[in-house]
């Protein structure tokens, strides 16, 4: 069984700030960064695939958004194997 979870981070796509959230909380790469990483491992946590592989893509500047996502995914808290 393999899980395709697509994300427009915030501002982008279809995605809308809701809530307490200002723009400048999420609008950055390393802010982007933090927030996806935040919504990664929520969703791995509320779906149970905590240990499931998890590979990270990105086309255009979302590949620059991959990258700044892998050191906020391996590090702190609870790292994830990427």
């Amino acid at each position: 069984m393999t899980d395709l979870v697509f994300i427009d981070p915030a501002g982008t796509g279809f995605s809308r700030l809701v809530g307490d959230v200002k723009p400048e909380d999420v609008h950055g790469l390393r802010e982007d960064a933090r927030s996806i990483a935040q919504l990664i491992r929520e969703w791995l946590r509320q779906n149970r695939r905590w240990t499931s592989p998890v590979f990270i893509a990105g086309e255009s500047f979302g590949t620059t958004r991959a990258a700044a996502l892998l050191p906020q995914l391996m590090g702190g808290s609870e790292p994830l194997a990427v």
